[in-house]
C-alpha cells in the first residue's frame, strides 16, 4: 500500500514539474524525500526480517541496546555498553536496528549521559562517556540518511553539536568535526545541518580551529567552504549578519580565554595568535570564504561598518606576514 503511494506521489510531482517547470528545486526536494523513505522502509522490513531469523549480529544489537537502556548506572557502564555497540555496526541491518528500537531515544535521553554532556572536561570518565556517544552516532550515521536525520532532528542536537564543536576537551572537539563532516557529504546532509543546527554556533566553532596547527584546521575550514557553497547558508548569513559579525569578531581577535568585552575593543590582542601554531594554509581558506561570503554591496556595507570585524580581518592579514 505504501509504494503504491510512494508511487502515485512521485507521478504527481513530475505532473507538477510539468506544468510549472520553475518550480524543479522544490520538486526535487520532495522527490527526494519520498526516494529516502522508500529506501528507510526497505531497510527497516531486511533489518527486522535478519532479527526474526535470528541472526547473531541484528539479536546482539536489539539486547545491546536494552542493557542500554537501564537507568542510574555509573558513566563507565554506558561508555563501555556503548564501544560495544559500536563495534557492532558494521552494516546496514545493525545501524537500522539501532534506529528501529529506539537507539537514538536510549542514549539521548539518558540522565548519565546527559550530565556528561553538560559538564564534559571536567573529569576522564565524562569525556569518555562523550567521546563514545560521538563514535557511536559516527557508525550508526555511516550511509544511513534516514539516522542521520533522526540524530539532527533530535530537540537538543541543534545546539549541542556545535557546543561540542566548541569544547575545551581536543579529543571531543576532533570526534565532533569528525561527525559533521560525515553529514556534510551529501546534499541532504548539508541541508540537514543548515536546517536544523544553530549555525552561529557552528559558524564561530569552526573558525576556531584556526588555534590548530594540523590538519583539523584545513578539515574544519573544508566544511566551512561546503556549507558557504549553499545558497541556503548564503542566505541565513546575510539576513544574520550582526550576530555572525559579533561571533567572528570575538573568535578572531584572540584564541585565548581573554573575556569577550575584552576582545571586542582591544586590537593588539590580534597579534597574540602564534604564527608557529596557526595553520596558514586553513587560515587563508578562511579569508577566501569571508571573502566570498560578501560578494554582495549589501553585506560588504555592513561588514565594513563594523570597526571592530574590520579590525580583526586586518589582524589576519598582518599576521600572514610572520
Amino acid at each position: 500500500m505504501q509504494t503504491r503511494r510512494r508511487a502515485g506521489s512521485r507521478e504527481c510531482y513530475q505532473k507538477i514539474l510539468e506544468i510549472k517547470p520553475q518550480l524543479q528545486a522544490q520538486v526535487k526536494d520532495y522527490l527526494n524525500q519520498v526516494d529516502l523513505r522508500e529506501k528507510a522502509d526497505l531497510q527497516e522490513k531486511e533489518a527486522q526480517e535478519a532479527l526474526d531469523s535470528g541472526t547473531n549480529a541484528a539479536v546482539t544489537t536489539k539486547n545491546l541496546l536494552e542493557i542500554l537502556s537501564k537507568p542510574d548506572q555509573i558513566p563507565l557502564f554506558y561508555a563501555g555498553g556503548i564501544e560495544v555497540l559500536t563495534d557492532m555496526m558494521k552494516d546496514c541491518t545493525e545501524r537500522t536496528l539501532f534506529r528501529t528500537h529506539s537507539g537514538f531515544s536510549i542514549i539521548s535521553e539518558n540522565e548519565v549521559i546527559r550530565r556528561c554532556f553538560s559538564t564534559a572536561g571536567k573529569d576522564a570518565v565524562e569525556e569518555t562517556v562523550c567521546v563514545s556517544v560521538l563514535r557511536l552516532w559516527q557508525a550508526v550515521c555511516s550511509e544511513n540518511e534516514e539516522n542521520q536525520r533522526l540524530l539532527v532532528l533530535r530537540p537538543d542536537t541543534g545546539q549541542l553539536l556545535p557546543s561540542l564543536l566548541a569544547s575545551r576537551v581536543p579529543n571531543i572537539r576532533q570526534q565532533t568535526l569528525a561527525l559533521l563532516l560525515q553529514l556534510a557529504q551529501t546534499e541532504n546532509g548539508r541541508s540537514l545541518i543548515m536546517g536544523h543546527l544553530d549555525l552561529t554556533g557552528l559558524l564561530e566553532a569552526l573558525v576556531s580551529f584556526l588555534d590548530f596547527s594540523d590538519k583539523k584546521a584545513n578539515s574544519a575550514m573544508g566544511l566551512l567552504t561546503d556549507l558557504a557553497l549553499e545558497e541556503r547558508f548564503q542566505v541565513w548569513f546575510q539576513a544574520s549578519l550582526p550576530d555572525v559579525l559579533l561571533a567572528l569578531t570575538g573568535v578572531l581577535h584572540d584564541p585565548t580565554d581573554v573575556p569577550v568585552w575584552h576582545k571586542a575593543i582591544w586590537f593588539p590582542d590580534i597579534l597574540k595568535r602564534d604564527p608557529k601554531v596557526t595553520n596558514t594554509s586553513a587560515l587563508c581558506q578562511c579569508i577566501a570564504i569571508m571573502g566570498n561570503l560578501s560578494a554582495e554591496a549589501a553585506t560588504r556595507r555592513q561588514m565594513s561598518a563594523s570597526e571592530e570585524f574590520g579590525d580583526a580581518c586586518l589582524g589576519l592579514m598582518v599576521f600572514q606576514l610572520f
